[in-house]
C-alpha cells in the first residue's frame, strides 16, 4: 500500500525491519525471565542441564 502511494521501497523494507525488529526485542525481554524463572520450576525435567545454562536458554530463544 505504500508503495502504492509513493513511498520508496527503501522506506517500506526500514519499516518492515524495525517493526520486526521490535517485536523480536520484544518477545525477548519478556521471553527470557520468564524462561529463566520457568527452567528453575522444571529443573527436575531438566536431563544434565542447569536452569542457567547460557546454551539452553539461547536455544530457547531462537
Amino acid at each position: 500500500m505504500r508503495i502504492a502511494l509513493g513511498a520508496a521501497a527503501s522506506d517500506v523494507l526500514r519499516l518492515v525491519l524495525r517493526r520486526g525488529a521490535w517485536q523480536v526485542g520484544l518477545g525477548l525481554i519478556i521471553g527470557m525471565p520468564a524462561a529463566f524463572g520457568l527452567s528453575h520450576l522444571f529443573s527436575g525435567f531438566l536431563y544434565k542441564t542447569s536452569p542457567g545454562d547460557p546454551v539452553a536458554l539461547g536455544g530457547i530463544a531462537l
